[in-house]
């Protein structure tokens, strides 16, 4: 391999920087929906925040708004969870890692979505096991709702999680050959 002058032999190669998913319509959805979720979680909780002051006055009072609001978290951590896996943007210290050269930051890149994927393997396998103890247990105020609901909607974050870190991994794979090449 011939030097060329003015590239630094350890110079991270182009199609490793900004990377990214393609965005899909799924994935446009799920932003939509998840963004919906949230701001009728804020919106209960200011009714919470309203009704509890004027409760000191009128005597009006909506005590099922912060169990919707905690359920609505729940499931808006789990989308979220998912938005950021895919985005890339899940927590990452990567202070030490900057330091090696571009080929085992990739090395360790991909290594570490596989940890990701065998992490959300194991949460699915609580959650679906979690779901089917809890179906038919009552959640509080609301006797409609069920424990079994609020797993099966960790669930779903958790399917949606493995789905981002599955095409990640694919992604990363499929630059093996030019990571290797160069």
């Amino acid at each position: 391999m011939e030097k060329q002058p003015g590239i630094r032999r350890d110079a991270k190669p182009d199609f490793l920087e900004n990377e990214s998913l393609r965005i899909t319509l799924w994935d446009r959805g799920l932003i939509v929906f998840s963004t919906v979720l949230f701001v009728i979680m804020l919106a209960l909780v200011l009714l919470q925040v309203v009704t509890r002051y004027i409760t000191s006055y009128v005597g009006i009072s909506f005590p099922w708004t912060e169990e919707i609001a905690s359920y609505l978290l729940t499931i808006t951590t789990f989308l979220g969870g998912a938005i950021a896996i895919a985005r890339k943007e899940h927590v990452t210290i990567t202070t030490l890692v900057e330091q090696f050269p571009w080929r085992l930051r990739w090395v360790l890149d991909t290594l570490s979505h596989f940890f990701i994927l065998y992490f959300v393997i194991l949460c699915i396998r609580g959650s679906r096991v979690m779901m089917l103890r809890t179906w038919r247990s009552p959640v509080g105020a609301i006797t409609t709702l069920k424990v079994g609901h609020l797993y099966l909607a960790t669930l779903i974050g958790m399917v949606i999680m493995l789905t981002y870190a599955v095409r990640w991994i694919i992604k990363k794979l499929g630059q093996a050959p030019k990571v290797w090449s160069r």
